[in-house]
């Protein structure tokens, strides 16, 4: 239970800090970016809850997890350092 808690929260906190735009990857990316890229944030704000929904949808419909090929990788490493999974 303790390791399925563990890896449930930090896919949370991978998600989170994917960089589109209603999450918080993309106020870290916007500040990373120099300011000739004002176009692609502006782009990323405006277009990217559809882009994430339409991933989510994607994944759902095709069976192939978008976002869960993006994600796990990152929880089984950080599940090894962290808890020695």
């Amino acid at each position: 239970m303790v390791i399925m808690s563990l890896q449930i929260n930090q896919a949370l906190a991978i998600f989170n800090v994917l960089p589109i735009a209603p999450l918080d990857g993309s106020k870290i990316l916007a500040g990373l970016l120099p300011a000739k890229h004002e176009g692609t944030i502006y782009f990323l704000e405006r277009y990217g809850p559809f882009i994430l929904i339409g991933l989510i949808i994607f994944g759902r419909a095709t069976g192939v997890p978008i976002l869960g090929s993006l994600i796990w990788p990152f929880v089984g490493f950080f599940s090894k350092i962290f808890a020695g999974i």
